[in-house]
């Protein structure tokens, strides 16, 4: 093992540490190698030596079994907090992804070393060497930071900036990334944080809070011990109800209907445990679920079938973000009823003979304790096959039925879902359920207005398809004869292609039957013909990847999409069409502006990351469901910063957030400590950040968003490259304002960059705005027209070097040529 080149492990700083050292004799080193307290601790292998020596010494004994075991375990664990440090540092753009791995290998190369000699207080030393090297990585971006800290106290003249404040106290703590962010918030002029508080009520605190839940608790089991929980229930309601019930609102029925729901609750009704259907499905009603009708499903067992209609996908807005409780619901929903007194590991073990597969309300009756609903949701994590069932208990019961009915679904979920396991959030692009659709309020009116865009394009994991998705549920109302049909194009690469594929689509979603289309104008014809014959009063297509298509089509001008564009005019614009994707649509909107159709089509629409407050929700609402304890600062902010705001990758984050509780609950939560609630923690945020999936995804959607416009990418390009020079020349101006629109040209002229070449410094300035308005660059004065990257990270996946940036502005260059 050579340690020569690993700084701060030197064989020159052992040997004067040594030196300056107290000189211990052998009998003193022994001791000390047993003293918790000493740097020696755990340095069993020297100990092993020291007897061996000297022989036995008084009050040292032999490193036992067990003392070799845990002092083994106590050295994996500091490399497990190593690996937590690194994460964070990483997390707080400290140190980049490649000076993480560097110094995660050093540990790994060297850990046989101290491992196999059992000297596991040097193997400790060292990894304390390596910490160090952190703050000397990071000291460059400490200092520019002090910096730019500077230049806002002076920017802001003496104003208050609570904005500033934030970011002093987070740059003290170390968390760079989002010290950056605020920076570049105060360039753009804000001084104050959004203070704006995460809508959701922490209703799950109240309920399990003492005064809540031990006191329903104590009353429902005083009463079960008389087996009549429906008659206490009311007798309860009737004296505890709130007051409005019988003042305000005494004849909305509030009081009558919390009486009549606590009245249904499901009874043992023979010995195998039958109840009245009607019961359950008035119970439920009562929940806020639409029930058509109950049936028993099940004759040994206590399980029924709950036949149910889905939420409405044209709500504008829902009261809460479970999808598998709205928009998802699926048709048939299992009930099983449990009686008697069981523990834990009772419920779980007949909810999983009863063989349910998918998320189901599983009926206690009896007073469940606090204890025993965290145990149960530990043990159900535990398992193998993750069970999805809500537990409706007399206390839940209690609780709900001294609620108004419109809040009883949303706060049975947010009572109940934190003890089990539900994934409301989706990855790697699937369908956004409405319920969870947040922001994009002035993009969606476009989309819906019948003169708005036509045009929608941004990069990959920004929200388009989500977008699109979201104006086809909000505008598909067939009983007005008005549709929306959204139809992914990705795979179609001619007219005949995507003529079919949409007349497929009218009829399974629309139930229109457009005949045989051969091209676009065979497919406008018959849209046309289907309006005319007044079977539509309204047609909204939303066409989305349509990069393929309109790649194939460009050679033309688009010339294609005439039909539709006609239709459009035709119809007094009672007919719209939309082409959403990524760079073609980008470049199919430039020309279609060029051939006369700009009047016709709208304002294009750049789909970009959204705004801190949309993330924020997007984010924090259905964590709140699940029972997280959801602080802003700084956890959320951290999470949100590494996203870039990007929908798609908050999306996968909080994925992988909820997945860890599946497949790592028991190492960060216990039922023992209280949990739920379940507090985020640093550890677990920063291991979620460095998984490679999502760094390789934020990666991948920031190169995607650059390759949007080759003029985007190369003008990045342009930026890294001024960025490197800045920081080898120690150019502090540079650093802090950014680069003006002249150096940025001038350094496109000296790499000879083909697609700059004939930009005019205002067409350059056009484009330096939008990848503003796109979160890749910043502007740090409103005022100077000077540019930087939005965040120091950027230059990292931009390229690692200035010479790997040359190398691909040569061979982009090249391809321009060919």
């Amino acid at each position: 093992m050579d340690l020569s080149r690993v700084v701060y492990c030197e064989p020159w700083r052992v040997l004067l540490e040594h030196h300056l050292s107290p000189k211990l004799d052998s009998a003193e080193a022994a001791r000390q190698i047993a003293d918790p307290s000493s740097r020696l601790f755990d340095n069993l292998g020297q100990l092993d030596n020291i007897l061996n020596l000297c022989g036995a010494i008084e009050g040292v004994l032999p490193p036992s079994d067990l003392d070799r075991k845990n002092a083994h375990q106590s050295a994996l664990d500091e490399l497990d907090k190593y690996k937590d440090m690194l994460e964070m540092a990483y997390a707080y753009n400290k140190i980049d992804e490649q000076q993480k791995e560097r110094l995660l290998e050093i540990a790994r190369l060297n850990m046989g070393f101290f491992f196999d000699l059992e000297d596991y207080a040097n193997w400790k030393w060292f990894l304390k060497g390596l910490q160090k090297q952190v703050d000397d990585l990071s000291l460059s971006r400490k200092t520019d930071l002090d910096r730019r800290l500077s230049s806002c106290r002076r920017k802001i003249q003496g104003k208050k900036s609570s904005l500033l404040d934030k970011a002093t106290v987070l740059f003290e703590e170390g968390n760079y990334a989002v010290v950056e962010e605020y920076l570049n918030r105060i360039d753009a002029g804000k001084l104050d944080l959004d203070v704006t508080p995460i809508t959701e009520s922490d209703v799950f605190s109240e309920f399990i809070s003492d005064d809540v839940y031990k006191q329903l608790f104590d009353c429902c089991k005083k009463s079960n011990n008389r087996n009549d929980f429906a008659k206490f229930a009311k007798s309860y309601i009737n004296k505890n109800a709130p007051k409005s019930w019988d003042t305000d609102y005494k004849d909305s029925g509030y009081k009558e209907n919390a009486l009549k729901m606590v009245g249904s609750w499901p009874k043992r009704g023979n010995k195998t445990g039958s109840a009245d259907c009607k019961d359950i499905a008035t119970f439920l009603r009562a929940l806020g679920l639409s029930v058509r009708q109950v049936e028993r499903t099940s004759q040994g067992q206590a399980r029924y079938s709950a036949s149910l209609r889905p939420a409405s996908r044209g709500m504008t807005q829902y009261s809460h973000p479970i999808a598998a409780f709205g928009t998802k619901m699926p048709s048939k929903l299992d009930v099983l009823l449990l009686f008697g007194s069981l523990s834990p590991r009772d419920i779980l073990s007949k909810v999983r003979a009863a063989g349910l597969t998918r998320m189901s309300l599983v009926f206690v009756d009896s007073p469940m304790r606090l204890e025993d609903k965290r145990a149960l949701a530990e043990l159900s994590h535990a398992s193998n096959n993750h069970l999805q069932f809500i537990v409706i208990d007399q206390v839940l019961a209690l609780f709900l039925a001294l609620h108004e009915e419109p809040e009883r679904l949303q706060l049975m979920l947010k009572c109940a879902l934190p003890f089990t396991f539900y994934q409301p959030f989706v990855r790697d692009g699937g369908p956004t359920p409405d319920e969870m659709f947040c922001g994009r309020d002035a993009e969606l009116r476009s989309i819906m207005d019948p003169g708005g865009a036509i045009i929608v394009y941004g990069g990959r994991q920004l929200g388009k398809t989500a977008l699109l998705q979201r104006a086809e549920s909000l505008c598909q109302k067939p009983d007005s004869k008005e549709f929306a049909v959204y139809v992914n194009i990705l795979n179609c690469l001619t007219e005949k292609d995507v003529a079919c594929k949409v007349a497929e689509a009218f009829g399974a979603k629309a139930e229109l039957s457009l005949g045989k289309v051969e091209d676009i104008r065979s497919l406008a014809a018959a849209i046309a013909k289907a309006m005319n014959s007044k079977l539509a009063s309204r047609v909204l297509l939303l066409l989305d990847e349509c990069d393929n298509f309109l790649n194939a089509i460009a050679e033309h001008h688009y010339r294609e999409l005439q039909p539709l564009i006609d239709l459009k005019s035709e119809s007094t614009n009672s007919f719209k069409f939309v082409i959403a994707g990524l760079h073609n649509v980008c470049r199919a909107k430039n020309a279609i502006q060029e051939n006369g159709f700009s009047g016709q089509v709208g304002s294009p629409i750049c789909v970009k990351p959204l705004s801190p407050q949309e993330a924020l929700q997007l984010i924090s609402r259905p964590l709140l469901y699940l029972g997280f304890q959801v602080d802003r600062y700084p956890h959320l902010e951290t999470i949100l910063t590494n996203t870039n705001y990007y929908p798609g990758i908050i999306q996968f984050f909080g994925h992988t957030l909820v997945e860890t509780m599946k497949e790592q609950y028991g190492v960060y939560y216990r039922a023992a400590d209280g949990q739920p609630p379940y507090p985020l923690l640093e550890e677990q945020l920063g291991e979620i950040i460095n998984k490679n999936d999502l760094n390789n995804s934020i990666r991948e959607k920031f190169r995607l968003s650059l390759e949007l416009d080759e003029r985007y990418f190369m003008l990045a390009r342009c930026i890294a490259m001024l960025s490197f020079a800045a920081e080898r020349e120690d150019d502090q101006k540079s650093l802090l304002d950014g680069f003006s629109i002249d150096a940025i040209q001038k350094s496109a002229i000296e790499f000879d960059i083909s697609c700059l070449k004939c930009e005019s410094q205002s067409a350059l300035e056009i484009l330096l705005d939008e990848m503003v308005e796109m979160g890749i660059l910043t502007k740090p004065s409103m005022t100077v027209h000077c540019y930087k990257l939005r965040r120091h990270s950027f230059l990292n996946i931009i390229g690692p070097n200035e010479d790997a940036v040359f190398d691909d502005i040569i061979e982009a260059n090249e391809c321009a040529k060919v």
